[in-house]
């Protein structure tokens, strides 16, 4: 019934069939998905819609990993305050008085707490906000943290870093790595020692605070010794006492404030990470709400396009009649 030429093109389209066929079975993304205006527009959304849920549960998963760890950083700032403290208030106040008084004709050193890991809100930027504020024309700086040691850079006190301290990151800061930051420090030359970090202020909130010290010098001259004069010393020489005790306050300090200021650091990143979790499921609701407009107004479109198409074909129909 059929010529041969007629056959030989049924039986070559058949063929691309079949492989046509063949290629969608090995590799599904070869079919071509229907397209219509606003697709794009809609895929987009979806996707922002889905990258800020995630988000959400990251900030989320942080929060709760931050309260969870700051009970223990709180215990723990409190467990290592009577070392310092006791020593502050009780030997040195009214002297440390006294010489505050003084600090703008005294050579000062300046250590500046800083947290080591970032995510905790505006706890380093106030403190270097507030630095920027000062001359510091009489002072060197360390910097303790690693956060500071990157952001610092960028200071216009940058050229008076002597150096920086790099807690370990990982590992729960012992006294023996203190100490031998102490050894470093107390090879500097300086009248008084300023220490700002953050410390808790009740349960809700934190302030910066500052801690004033003496050095060794400032301690062995007549002003001090008529501090230390109510003490009783013995056994020891008065001045590898004053060398030893100074060590000492200097560490027990440092030891303070970095407990302290741990537990502000984690005590922020719960507060930020709270807050960007709020942020991100608003985010989530308006893209979501987006979405739907989109999608509704693409349907509508749809619909009024082939219900148009429906009416032209039956205009057609009864003209061709």
């Amino acid at each position: 019934f059929f010529g041969s030429d007629y056959c030989s093109k049924m039986m070559n389209v058949g063929r691309r069939a079949l492989r046509q066929q063949q290629a969608v079975a090995r590799n599904p993304s070869l079919v071509q998905k229907r397209t219509y205006p606003g697709g794009a527009a809609l895929k987009s959304l979806k996707h922002r819609g889905a990258t800020v849920r995630q988000i959400g549960k990251i900030t989320g998963t942080m929060k709760v990993v931050a309260s969870s760890k700051l009970p223990s950083a709180q215990a723990k700032a409190q467990s290592v305050s009577p070392f310092f403290e006791s020593m502050e208030n009780g030997l040195f106040d009214s002297m440390m008085t006294k010489l505050k008084a003084d600090s703008d004709n005294k050579s000062v050193l300046t250590i500046i707490i800083y947290t080591d890991k970032g995510l905790c809100g505006s706890t380093n930027n106030t403190i270097s906000r507030m630095l920027d504020k000062e001359s510091m024309s009489n002072q060197k700086i360390i910097v303790w943290g690693e956060k500071g040691a990157s952001s610092f850079e960028k200071s216009k006190h940058a050229s008076k870093v002597i150096f920086s301290a790099h807690p370990p990151l990982k590992n729960v800061l012992t006294m023996a790595e203190i100490s031998a930051v102490t050894s470093k420090i107390v090879t500097q030359e300086f009248d008084l020692i300023r220490i700002i970090y953050n410390k808790m202020v009740g349960s809700h909130s934190s302030e910066i605070k500052e801690l004033w010290l003496p050095s060794l010098t400032t301690l062995n001259n007549d002003d001090a010794a008529a501090f230390l004069a109510p003490y009783e010393i013995e056994a020891v020489a008065s001045d590898e006492l004053l060398e030893s005790l100074n060590e000492y306050q200097i560490c027990a300090a440092l030891n303070y404030c970095h407990f302290n200021n741990q537990a502000v650091e984690l005590f922020q990143r719960r507060n930020s990470m709270e807050n960007a979790s709020k942020n991100a499921g608003e985010i989530g609701k308006k893209l979501n709400i987006l979405f739907n407009k989109a999608r509704q107004a693409a349907i509508t479109t749809e619909l009024g396009e082939i219900c148009s198409g429906a009416a032209a074909v039956d205009e057609m129909l009864k003209a061709g009649k």
